[in-house]
């Protein structure tokens, strides 16, 4: 994670000059276009790629240097030793500023979830923001499945003891597989925040979006092992590990390094593709949970949960009964066309509402009859 050490002192907390004088000095100016909706002007950015800064922190003064390598900024502190250091030991005023920032930039909410993309680190609040909405309940799911999948992970961090008491390492992984669309990603979201809600000493989490580099699952797995217990995100496994990097990943994970307090939770749509050493494996991924299409009872669930909008209940299950084979992202698509459709192409009294009333034939509801039409086009 990069620290935010000029995000900090632009705040006042401290000061950071630029030395053109004593350091060469390497950056690009860029034009930033603004948003006006926002109220973001266009402007011209600058960005260092090597430079050094005099930053002053209350009484103390130190230089730093921010080098920056590709998709990696590297920043070296330097401050002269206090009484009793050396320059062979930890400094510990830089210590101080180090935390001082760190705990500055923590997001307020003390929700954390840090996001791995690019090469390095950094704690998304947009992420945590949307975690926050993610509950059970709008999960589309047997509920037995979400009882199990929430057990799984309350139930290992809940259990360090009695895993230390057989001699056996504390971690374990996940794989969520199956079809796209079918609530892999929102149950990922709600365990991310029912560890906010059940751990007084919050649990962070460790969402991967891409390792392009094998250098990236060292990164990684070292972030995993400074944050522990944590939980650890793979999304679309898939897609982030390569043939090249299959070893690295491999020797991460099971390497003599200690993995304890890693519960790891990755996610596919296609699990005949993924490398058996990676989804068979115990201490890998031992456990795999399928994501079906949903069954039509669960399609008609879909249907009926949805507050804001009434028809019908035989719309309900007619509607589901077409749907085979129909994903909830699907499902979620053709329902949403459908109205978009009638809003924009026609004025018909009754087809939003119409109520609980059972009476008629189903084409003589202008929903069904374009839900028909929809559904073809998205299906196909």
């Amino acid at each position: 994670m990069v620290l935010a050490l000029l995000q900090f002192a632009a705040a006042d907390h401290a000061t950071a000059e630029l030395d053109i004088v004593d350091e060469s000095v390497q950056r690009y100016r860029y034009f930033y276009a603004g948003n006006a909706r926002r109220g973001i002007p266009d402007q011209l950015v600058e960005a260092p790629s090597f430079a050094k800064y005099l930053y002053k922190w209350g009484t103390e003064f130190f230089m730093i240097y921010v080098v920056q390598m590709g998709f990696q900024q590297l920043q070296y502190v330097l401050k002269e030793p206090a009484e009793g250091e050396t320059i062979m030991t930890r400094n510990s005023v830089t210590d101080k500023l180090i935390a001082t920032v760190g705990g500055w930039q923590k997001p307020e909410d003390e929700i954390f979830i840090y996001v791995y993309d690019s090469g390095f680190w950094q704690e998304s609040r947009d992420l945590s923001e949307q975690v926050q909405k993610s509950v059970w309940k709008d999960v589309i799911l047997n509920e037995n499945m979400k009882k199990t999948i929430s057990n799984l992970m309350h139930k290992f961090f809940d259990s360090e003891n009695i895993y230390k008491d057989i001699g056996v390492l504390w971690k374990r992984g996940v794989i969520f597989h199956g079809p796209a669309g079918n609530g892999k990603t929102i149950s990922i979201s709600v365990l991310m925040y029912s560890l906010f809600e059940k751990y007084e000493d919050a649990i962070p989490a460790l969402y991967v979006k891409s390792a392009p580099q094998t250098r990236s699952i060292r990164n990684i797995f070292q972030m995993a092992r400074y944050q522990a217990p944590c939980l650890l995100i793979f999304e679309d496994i898939d897609t982030i590990f390569t043939p090249n990097s299959r070893s690295y990943f491999l020797n991460e994970v099971d390497g003599l390094e200690n993995n304890d307090g890693t519960f790891m939770v990755a996610s596919t749509n296609h699990l005949d593709q993924l490398d058996p050493g990676l989804s068979g494996r115990p201490s890998r991924f031992d456990r795999n949970n399928l994501f079906p299409l949903p069954s039509e009872a669960e399609r008609r669930e879909k249907l009926k949960n949805r507050p804001s909008i009434s028809f019908p209940k035989k719309l309900s299950s007619a509607i589901a009964s077409i749907t085979q084979d129909f994903s909830f992202a699907y499902l979620k698509e053709a329902f949403v066309s459908t109205l978009l459709a009638i809003t924009w192409n026609r004025s018909e009294d009754g087809v939003r509402g119409g109520g609980d009333e059972e009476g008629g034939d189903l084409d003589d509801y202008e929903l069904w009859r374009e839900m028909n039409e929809v559904g073809q086009v998205v299906e196909g």
